[in-house]
């Protein structure tokens, strides 16, 4: 837990690493996923996903929410000029242009020593089918500064001290009221005495530091998961489909799914099984994840559709994690938002920041396997449209999505309230509770429910344009 009670935390509580990755389509003129070859094997920055018509930028680990989206945008320069010479474009929504049929996605195409990338694709299309490799979106990772997470470390190593020396005192009850007094004048001075020591110590002592690390993420995890259910709710920005997506042979027919955000339902990215993991360990953590890949039921950790992941530096594979230890914290429920050329808002990203700090601070149990349950079920129904219908429990009660939403934010609101700035960036969160217009998914509906292809090309065109002008 943060300690953000502490002055020196309090106040660079938002001193961080924040990496986007944006995925997206690169579609033809007329609206269909593009059949070229990626043009961007050059692009350090700029790789693939599933399909090779969809690409994956990927910014450094930048320190603010917009230096973070500054370094997208330089690369988004790069794939619009690119594209303009093709006469192609960059679909602008989460959900999917027209689809012919399955064969109408192209698979990303590796060979030589990365041939296990295709391998492992083609596995996805034939368990998942390929349509639903067709999503699109945006990751939001995070890691607070060592600095931070040292200084908070400190903290507990002299609360623990402080600890030991009372159950000590405890454990002799020869002392009377006096040497007592006396006994803990003494102990907390060596405390302090100790703790101005500690960054020496730690550094002979890394170990315990990733341990404590481990344990700070894996608590954050747990948190996340637990309030992802606001992040898929105020970020959702994909109501509307082609109905080529449902039904083979159709095309060009807008379709209004119900869902604000078709992708974080329970119609898109989950596996054949609801996961329970055990976040009690890192150990314990990458095991309950491997009990999976042992049952058959994956094939890469990386195959696990959850909402939330924690990542070593490097390749994201549970033994670079068990012998790293955790680097960041990954969100990976964001819809992209077609009225941001960037495909992301800076104030979400603003308001992403404030949630995790806050998290991050909240003294919480272990979730239990019901409580994991509970979360992912509250993400699913947090991407219904109507707010008043879809439910959110919390604990014991059962609320509607806008009232589960206006407690959370109070809360939020609470936390911050000596804060201005935060205040600010909360406002526009409040915003979309108050007024259906302010919502991404009503808009998308209003502005591209009628003609989702038509005006998303004509959407895209206009991107384009702001890039290459």
């Amino acid at each position: 837990m943060l300690h953000i009670d502490d002055e020196y935390i309090n106040a660079h509580k938002f001193d961080c690493k924040i990496g986007l990755e944006l995925e997206s389509h690169r579609i033809s003129p007329d609206g269909y996923l593009s059949h070229t070859a990626n043009p961007f094997d050059d692009c350090r920055y700029i790789d693939r996903d599933f399909s090779e018509s969809q690409i994956e930028i990927n910014t450094l680990p930048m320190d603010s929410p917009s230096s973070a989206l500054d370094f997208l945008r330089q690369q988004l320069y790069i794939v619009h000029d690119r594209l303009e010479s093709r006469r192609e474009l960059l679909w602008p929504f989460s959900n999917p242009p027209m689809i012919r049929n399955a064969d109408d996605v192209p698979i990303a195409v590796y060979t030589g020593d990365n041939v296990q990338k295709l391998i492992y694709r083609q596995h996805l299309a034939e368990y998942y089918g390929k349509y639903m490799m067709t999503y699109s979106g945006i990751h939001y990772n995070y890691s607070f500064s060592d600095d931070i997470l040292m200084h908070n470390f400190n903290i507990d190593v002299k609360n623990q001290s402080i600890d030991c020396a009372k159950t000590k005192h405890l454990c002799h009850p020869e002392l009377d009221s006096g040497s007592h007094s006396l006994h803990i004048t003494e102990m907390l001075k060596q405390v302090q005495h100790d703790s101005s020591h500690l960054d020496s110590l730690n550094a002979q002592n890394a170990e315990d530091y990733k341990t404590y690390k481990e344990k700070f993420y894996l608590h954050l995890a747990q948190q996340v998961l637990a309030h992802s259910w606001m992040v898929v709710a105020l970020l959702a920005a994909s109501p509307i489909a082609d109905n080529s997506f449902f039904e083979v042979g159709k095309s060009d027919k807008s379709v209004f799914t119900g869902f604000s955000s078709l992708r974080c339902s329970e119609h898109g990215y989950w596996n054949i099984f609801s996961p329970v993991l055990d976040y009690s360990s890192i150990e314990a953590y990458t095991n309950s994840i491997e009990s999976y890949l042992h049952q058959g039921l994956l094939a890469q950790a990386s195959e696990l559709y959850y909402p939330v992941r924690l990542k070593p530096v490097g390749s994201y594979t549970l033994d670079n994690l068990r012998k790293n230890g955790i680097s960041h914290i990954e969100l990976r429920m964001i819809d992209l938002n077609p009225f941001s050329e960037s495909g992301v808002a800076l104030s979400d990203l603003e308001f992403i920041r404030l949630l995790l700090v806050y998290l991050a601070s909240q003294n919480a149990a272990l979730l239990t396997q019901r409580d994991q349950l509970q979360a992912l079920q509250n993400h699913k129904n947090a991407s219904n449209y109507d707010w008043d219908i879809a439910r959110i429990t919390l604990g014991s009660k059962s609320l509607s999505l806008t009232e589960a939403l206006s407690e959370k934010l109070n809360q939020i609101q609470s936390f911050y309230a000596d804060s201005p700035q935060a205040i600010a960036i909360l406002s526009a969160q409040w915003d979309k509770l108050n007024s259906k217009s302010s919502r991404y998914a009503y808009r998308v509906r209003a502005e591209y429910g009628k003609d989702y292809i038509g005006s998303g090309i004509r959407r895209a065109k206009q991107i384009q344009e702001y890039y290459n002008v």
